[in-house]
């Protein structure tokens, strides 16, 4: 089932650098994302609904998840549709790949989370294939 679930990211996260390539055009940037999201969402709650998984949460809670997917996909995607008129979708998604590492610096900064040993061999590794 990993295997499965690591594959379907792959080719989800492989093909969006696709889709905003494609959404590009006389659509502002901020509604090709309102919609690419709504979309998702409502698929989403959908599955939740029909899988029975849907828990109830609190208003903080919500208002912390509006505010989680404002800055980790709304922002962000905004800088990433905007950079597209710049530059190629293929550059993005490699540029977009060393989030892990940032993802990484922060924790290390604001938590004083220190990633694992295997962590330090991974990020080298992916540094030198972007760099190739």
């Amino acid at each position: 089932m990993n295997a499965l679930l690591y594959a379907l990211v792959v080719v989800i996260w492989g093909t969006t650098w696709i889709a905003i390539f494609l959404q590009q055009g006389p659509v502002p940037e901020a509604v090709s994302i309102f919609w690419r999201f709504a979309i998702a969402s409502v698929t989403m709650l959908t599955i939740l609904l029909c899988l029975r998984r849907l828990r109830p949460m609190t208003l903080r809670d919500h208002l912390f998840c509006v505010l989680q997917g404002c800055c980790v996909f709304g922002f962000n995607f905004l800088c990433f549709y905007t950079a597209a008129k710049w530059i190629n979708t293929g550059l993005e998604s490699v540029i977009f790949s060393m989030a892990v590492l940032f993802n990484a610096i922060n924790s290390f900064l604001f938590y004083r989370q220190t990633p694992p040993k295997r962590f330090y061999l991974a990020a080298l590794l992916g540094l030198a294939g972007i760099i190739i």
